[in-house]
């Protein structure tokens, strides 16, 4: 789905909220990551380092991630608002200009 969407309308930037977690239902990072032809490692880790400062150890719960699928930046967040203003605040809205930069080099 996420890969037809890209072919058809080519956004910048995609957000997909829920289904990072370890429950059997939680199938948003399998469904996506085979669909990276890069995978931004580090948004994950600072995600984790953010979240753990603010939730402690159950931060390690989420499987957030991220990844440029053709020329579009994708971004994997937990459900909760609370951790997708984290990510938008801390991470993604600061190195979005950045970020689509170098997808359109």
């Amino acid at each position: 789905m996420v890969e037809h969407i890209i072919l058809k309308i080519s956004p910048d930037v995609i957000l997909i909220t829920g289904g990072t977690g370890i429950t059997k239902k939680d199938v948003t990072i399998e469904a996506v990551t085979p669909l990276f032809d890069k995978e931004l490692t580090a948004y994950a880790i600072l995600f984790a380092q953010l979240s753990f400062e603010e939730i402690d150890s159950a931060a390690m719960l989420s499987r957030a991630t991220a990844g440029v699928i053709k020329n579009s930046i994708l971004f994997c967040m937990p459900g909760s608002l609370k951790a997708c203003k984290l990510a938008c605040k801390a991470l993604i809205f600061p190195e979005l200009g950045h970020l689509i930069k170098h997808i359109r080099e």
